[in-house]
């Protein structure tokens, strides 16, 4: 008996030791957390923002299988989704201190701020701050004064029967298509089944980090806070605990041209399970920057050799010895996005967020709604863009990796001003032509910020009725590729690999996936990391639509197939907004732009 309670014993202490090995690698917490924060980000966002209809909504994109194991309830009086554990009561959730989040409704420009329990405690009023912000009536709904619509009826009913019909909601999912054509929309269709329409804004997850680059460029075209491509990243934000490592993986000041571009600058991963680096950030963390900052890589030797690889050629860019290279690796990341976003707050409106006294209190909160308004006072505005609205962290920084919300065609219009190289036209139903550039091509300043005053200085020259709200050169910089991504990114941007030559593979780095293998890559060049499977997947369908498309297109794109398509040879933009549920077939992108194409 003492043999078998010994044996009992022993296999009792291995189960514990497999049981919290499998706890610890698992992190149950960080899982309830995330899907906590997810459902109570969405849910906010669905029904006090986009006014979607809440039961039709969680039927058809609740993109959570684990649902089921929370409780959510809307508090409409305080314009917020309280979500928790659904086998606990309110009261028991609270006594254990179990986790719990509620996502309060700010306004219309900044949309549902995010907090879980430990942030909620004693931050209510930061939680809330901004709803108290002046927010003009036209932030609320779509203006349409300077859209001139000739439709196509034609491609008008081949959109309604292949991305509309009831076939069609089973399975591709499309919510909305735009197509503006020589600056008229051309067709135009909802899914009405769903209670959307053209007023109602919809999310478009990445396609966020092309319009936080849009804002950029309007902030350097304007010239403020004397902001250029060669702009360093204040290392004030990298924390304490890890700056020694994120000095040692990058041995020169980062700049705002490695930021726009996805320099692979931290170890973060661009992964999605409920543990990984990018949930962490969206739906669990205070600050998205910190978060992104502080990720850990598994082995901080593994990362600093695959991140600091040899490029096959020199490239004339400068020094590319494993020792001094100009530039990083390419690695497509929404934390890199994120820090951007939080310097370029800190850049432009940092003045009073340290001293506490009475007076910097009401100038920091004077600030933050200048903070939170600029994106429409200096780029939505002027373009007539006003359904859009970003999520801040709780923090208050815009989380501009993921969380644009806007009508389709205020996505539209974004796409729209970059195929006006920059400008927009003043006068409704005006259209913007793009003045051609006089300097020759090959010839490049070194000096970005000497080349936004060189625009700025020409800015008599411009078209009649038109603002330039982007130059020239950072139009150009945004949708040229960056080197070592295979030619298929550029300044935030997904763009057309045709546009790098073969003589430049060596410089861009080159990709190529085996159709005999799906799963084996090849790759000539030094492309980086690919230890998620986000670039790979872009990679893959970009190459899909490449003898489809010209090869000066350029896009935004986001989760679930959000894309917006610039083509400025053709005058053309597209948007398509949906979801692409795990259950479906997946959207076939070939066949909805063959369709567009043809009809042109």
């Amino acid at each position: 008996s003492n043999k078998m309670a010994r044996i009992t014993l022993v296999v009792v202490a291995v189960c514990v030791i497999m049981l919290s090995a499998m706890v610890q690698r698992l992190q149950p917490l960080r899982y309830i957390s995330v899907g906590c924060g997810y459902m109570a980000q969405t849910i906010c966002s669905a029904h006090f923002l986009s006014e979607r209809n809440l039961n039709s909504y969680i039927k058809n994109e609740l993109d959570l299988p684990e649902s089921a194991a929370f409780h959510w309830d809307i508090v409409e009086d305080d314009k917020r989704i309280d979500v928790r554990l659904s086998f606990l009561s309110a009261d028991v959730t609270e006594y254990l201190g179990a986790p719990a989040c509620s996502s309060y409704y700010i306004n219309a420009r900044l949309g549902c701020r995010l907090g879980q329990g430990h942030h909620l405690s004693h931050n209510r009023e930061k939680m809330l701050e901004g709803r108290d912000m002046e927010v003009s009536d036209r932030g609320d709904r779509v203006t349409d004064g300077d859209w001139v619509t000739n439709i196509n009826e034609k491609l008008q009913a081949k959109l309604l029967q292949h991305e509309f019909s009831d076939e069609a909601l089973a399975t591709n999912q499309t919510r909305a298509v735009v197509v503006v054509h020589k600056g008229h929309i051309i067709a135009e269709a909802y899914q009405n089944k769903l209670g959307i329409d053209q007023n109602t804004r919809l999310l478009g997850w990445s396609c966020t980090k092309s319009i936080l680059a849009a804002i950029v460029a309007a902030a350097m075209t304007a010239g403020h806070a004397s902001l250029s491509l060669e702009s360093e990243l204040d290392l004030r934000l990298v924390p304490d605990d890890v700056r020694t490592l994120f000095e040692a993986n990058n041995h020169r000041a980062i700049t705002y041209k490695d930021l726009l571009t996805m320099a692979d600058i931290i170890p973060f991963q661009e992964t999605y399970g409920p543990v990984g680096d990018v949930l962490k950030m969206l739906f669990v963390d205070e600050d998205a920057a910190l978060s992104a900052l502080s990720a850990r890589p598994a082995d901080a030797k593994s990362f600093s050799k695959l991140k600091k690889c040899v490029p096959t050629a020199s490239s004339d860019e400068g020094d590319n010895s494993q020792e001094g290279i100009k530039h990083n690796p390419f690695y497509y990341s929404s934390g890199v996005t994120n820090i951007l976003s939080k310097d370029f707050r800190n850049k432009l409106f940092s003045k009073y967020s340290t001293l506490n006294n009475t007076e910097n209190i009401r100038k920091r909160r004077e600030q933050n709604h200048a903070y939170w308004n600029y994106p429409h006072d200096l780029l939505f505005g002027p373009i007539g863009a006003n359904s859009f609205a970003i999520g801040t962290d709780p923090s208050g920084t815009f989380v501009a990796s993921s969380f644009g919300y806007a009508a389709a065609r205020d996505w539209a219009r974004v796409g729209q001003l970059f195929v006006n190289n920059g400008l927009w036209p003043l006068k409704p139903g005006s259209k913007a032509i793009p003045k051609l550039s006089s300097k020759d091509e090959g010839d490049e300043s070194d000096n970005d910020q000497e080349k936004q005053n060189e625009n700025r200085d020409t800015k008599d020259t411009e078209p009649a009725d038109t603002k330039r709200i982007i130059s020239e050169e950072l139009v150009t910089f945004i949708k040229s590729a960056r080197p070592r991504s295979g030619g298929y990114y550029g300044g935030s941007f997904w763009g057309h690999p045709g546009r790098v030559s073969k003589e430049d593979h060596e410089q861009y780095g080159s990709y190529k996936i085996s159709h005999r293998e799906p799963d084996e890559h090849q790759f000539r060049g030094c492309l980086g990391r690919l230890d998620g499977n986000t670039t790979v997947a872009y990679y893959a369908w970009i190459d899909q639509l490449g003898s489809l498309l010209p090869s000066d297109a350029y896009f935004m794109a986001g989760h679930h197939d959000q894309l917006v398509l610039i083509v400025p040879s053709l005058e053309l933009v597209v948007v398509r907004i949906g979801y692409v549920h795990r259950s479906n077939k997946p959207w076939n992108r070939t066949d909805f732009f063959r369709l567009i194409l043809e009809e042109l």
